[in-house]
């Protein structure tokens, strides 16, 4: 048994270096970040938080494994370094790898998982089984919306450790870094709104997405922001309490979404184009994700910054837990100028 000493940063790398039988297509070529796909004969996983992608001769390819912690960018090896893996199960067809360590977020859940499902499909590799989290119910609904059937999926666990035919490792889209790629929007909306033909509900124009549930990232004056918002006909909605393809149908029916940054507005995805998206911010944590989104699918994106200090750089790694105060009046007059 030969163990963990080393790593090659770049799947690319270890291309040049083994030239193994392996196939590597570029997918989305006019993409400033290439997405790809690689195939690798042999290939192994071994599953902790994220997990790891090990090659025949023993080593970790970075690129394509995902143990950092949140925005960081320096892969975890010493997680694996000098450590013998367990024997292998050994699975004799391709196995595809659809996990992510942050699969529990909604956003994350959407970008780093159901996406990558486009970059498979376009490589054209035969897939019989796919590497999945262990599963939540909403993860569960996910993948069989994406036409994944259970019996197809392996879970990932601590000790898991299995060696494929061809183990198929699509490339992550950034999405940890705050990158949100065209192409993902475009899969996702396409796959799981336009192809099956949601309807709209009545009543749910105007939407306001509240983080009550949330630990953290809170409207503190929440009541104050809804007393004005629902004289003016806005909805009060809890996605937590909502199923994947009730909350495609909200935000595909809205004419007008308030919310403060959060997982849910991953669902702007599903809104048609000229929605009006006001997003809430602290001072200290202003990712652009939701906008770029806003940006991609043709929605009227404005932001609204709450009270406090503001941060020079819009994010502080400080700030992530940072709750919200709203300026009502700014609010108002943002809101008068839009509907």
């Amino acid at each position: 048994m030969i163990s963990i000493k080393n790593y090659y940063k770049y799947t690319w790398q270890w291309i040049t270096a083994e030239k193994p039988a392996c196939t590597m297509n570029i997918i989305h070529g006019n993409e400033a970040i290439q997405p790809f796909v690689v195939s690798i004969p042999g290939g192994r996983f071994w599953g902790a938080y994220g997990g790891a992608v090990i090659t025949p001769n023993h080593k970790i390819i970075e690129d394509i494994s995902i143990e950092p912690g949140l925005f960081e960018i320096n892969f975890n090896f010493q997680s694996f370094k000098n450590k013998y893996p367990p024997i292998p199960r050994y699975y004799h067809e391709n196995v595809a790898l659809l996990q992510a360590s942050y699969g529990f977020n909604y956003f994350h859940l959407m970008f780093d998982i159901a996406a990558r499902l486009d970059l498979l499909r376009r490589s054209k590799i035969p897939i019989q089984r796919y590497v999945t989290n262990h599963l939540l119910p909403i993860q569960d609904e996910l993948l069989s919306l994406l036409g994944i059937p259970k019996e197809q999926r392996i879970e990932v666990t601590p000790n898991l450790i299995i060696q494929a035919k061809e183990l198929v490792a699509p490339s992550y889209t950034g999405s940890s870094l705050g990158i949100v790629p065209k192409w993902a929007c475009h899969f996702l909306r396409n796959e799981l709104l336009l192809n099956r033909k949601v309807e709209k509900l009545a009543g749910y124009e105007r939407i306001y997405i509240s983080r009550d549930l949330a630990s953290h990232r809170k409207v503190i004056n929440e009541k104050e922001v809804m007393d004005f918002l629902t004289s003016l006909g806005f909805k009060f909605i809890l996605l937590e309490h909502e199923p994947i393809v009730r909350k495609i149908q909200i935000f595909h029916s809205a004419n007008v979404v308030i919310a403060p940054h959060g997982a849910g507005l991953t669902n702007l995805l599903f809104c048609s184009p000229g929605t009006k998206v006001i997003e809430l911010f602290s001072p200290n944590w202003m990712l652009s994700c939701f906008k770029m989104i806003s940006q991609y699918l043709g929605l009227d994106y404005y932001e609204l910054t709450g009270k406090g200090h503001r941060y020079p750089n819009r994010v502080d790694p400080r700030g992530y837990h940072e709750n919200i105060e709203i300026d009502v009046p700014e609010l108002f007059q943002l809101l008068g100028r839009l509907i």
